[in-house]
């Protein structure tokens, strides 16, 4: 007899998370698995548990996901192209974030797309929506030749005061559609703020130049469940808990689910914040709707506050200019990745949480490379001493933002390095109400399929 099964998936830059649930029963876990996508692929972990119970049937499958991130610190853009009201090409250069790291360097996002992308055309609307210069077809048949010399294969049509009057926005677009560009069109996304410019056409950029990354989300978690269930039945979340397709929205999914979930199943108070050390960031989330707040600055894109925390899981370590050990403020990639995953040579903040776990031999290749670097530091430390210290002052660095910028009393805890390292966060949070929820027991997957499996049912009452 088939076993019918709803399935949630938490896909981040390189872990997954994924369970398995009786459609009959949600509280009924048949499985679940965590793993590091380039080492052990969701497709392989998934395939193997099927051939050893093949009387599962596979349902709808529910998703959220942070996949896109590690696109984040590299320049976007691409084959993406811009077409903008003439005398605008630099609108949303000059409103690029920028980030004061000290009196003498400023650190600024990499630019979303190159100036030699970015095209002008002649039109102008008024702020009453009055066409005060019309579009020359002319022009715009030129401009379609220049894309396609410049091989521009998705289009982003920002022009002023759009959204008083969309008849110019509505032509160019038709036109690039019917010339087989891929057209992003601001006002037809589902974006909160359309009466400010340069969020608007910010977020647009945004979710066209992550459309390659998303799609390849897609296509890793339709091979997953080739021959298991079809395609229309992978539903993306997205920052509303309805389902969007893989696209931004779907990037700021699990911060409303986590809330949603905990809240609802009386698991936390309502408007907890939660301190979140999981295998890829630390955060402290709260359950207070903004507008994102990209890399690249302000945007029109919905989420839940997220505070990424100055020290990271790929934190490495370098000396100072007063030859002792500090950590950096760049991070590393999960590709390769910390050392203790078995494909990285750099030792991070993950490989001093992780270090109990390793084997003997994985152990001792991170050991003799982080005391290569505490050897040549004027910092006196043993070697045996060497990772609790660090351990410990990771910790109370995380424990001194945390405190900083979370003034509630009740605070959350969540995620595998919160769990491990939950007696020293109670000991140093002495004065806060801490409740910690284990990972281990509530998984980002679990909390994903369960709210799928409410949403299936309410649809269909």
């Amino acid at each position: 007899m088939k076993k019918n099964v709803i399935v949630g998936i938490f896909y981040g830059e390189s872990f997954y998370d994924i369970t398995l649930l009786s459609e009959a029963d949600p509280s009924q876990t048949l499985y679940t698995e965590r793993g590091y996508a380039p080492r052990f692929p969701l497709k392989n972990a998934l395939q193997s548990f099927i051939q050893k119970n093949p009387e599962i049937s596979i349902g709808k499958v529910f998703i959220a996901s942070r996949f896109v991130e590690k696109i984040f610190s590299y320049k976007l853009g691409g084959s993406v192209a811009q077409i903008v009201t003439k005398g605008f090409e630099k609108w949303l250069t000059l409103h690029q974030k920028t980030k004061f790291e000290s009196d003498f360097k400023i650190e600024v996002a990499p630019d979303l797309s190159s100036d030699e992308m970015i095209f002008g055309i002649n039109e102008k609307i008024s702020s009453e929506g009055k066409v005060l210069e019309p579009l020359n077809a002319n022009e715009l048949e030129s401009l379609v030749e220049q894309l396609k010399q410049k091989q521009a294969k998705r289009i982003c049509v920002h022009l002023i005061n759009a959204d008083k009057n969309n008849s110019h926005l509505k032509v160019i677009c038709n036109v690039l559609t019917a010339q087989g560009f891929e057209v992003f069109n601001p006002l037809a996304q589902n974006f909160e703020n359309k009466l400010n410019d340069y969020p608007l056409w910010r977020t647009n950029l945004i979710e066209a130049s992550t459309q390659g990354t998303f799609k390849e989300l897609h296509e890793i978690i339709k091979e997953a469940f080739k021959d298991l269930c079809s395609e229309e039945n992978l539903n993306y979340f997205d920052c509303d808990l309805n389902f969007s397709g893989p696209k931004l929205s779907n990037h700021f999914a699990f911060e409303k689910i986590i809330f949603t979930y905990l809240v609802k199943n009386r698991l936390i108070p309502e408007h907890s914040d939660i301190f979140h050390l999981g295998n890829e960031n630390f955060s402290l989330l709260s359950p207070e709707a903004i507008s994102w707040q990209s890399p690249w600055g302000i945007t029109s894109a919905k989420s839940f506050k997220r505070h990424d925390l100055k020290i990271q899981p790929t934190n490495s370590f370098y000396l100072n200019s007063f030859e002792e050990i500090e950590i950096t403020k760049s991070e590393e990639t999960f590709e390769p990745g910390p050392m203790s995953l078995e494909r990285g040579r750099i030792p991070c903040i993950y490989d001093i949480l992780n270090s109990e776990n390793l084997n003997k031999d994985l152990h001792k290749k991170l050991k003799d490379s982080f005391w290569a670097l505490v050897r040549s530091s004027q910092t006196k430390h043993s070697e045996l001493q060497t990772f609790d210290e660090f351990r410990t002052l990771i910790l109370d660095r995380l424990i001194c933002e945390i405190q900083f910028l979370s003034n509630k009393e009740t605070l959350v805890l969540y995620g595998k390095w919160a769990e491990k390292n939950y007696l020293y966060l109670k000991k140093q949070l002495s004065g806060k109400n801490l409740l910690l929820i284990k990972e281990s027991e509530v998984s980002k997957s679990l909390m994903i399929a369960k709210i799928g499996w409410d949403k299936m049912n309410q649809e269909h009452k």
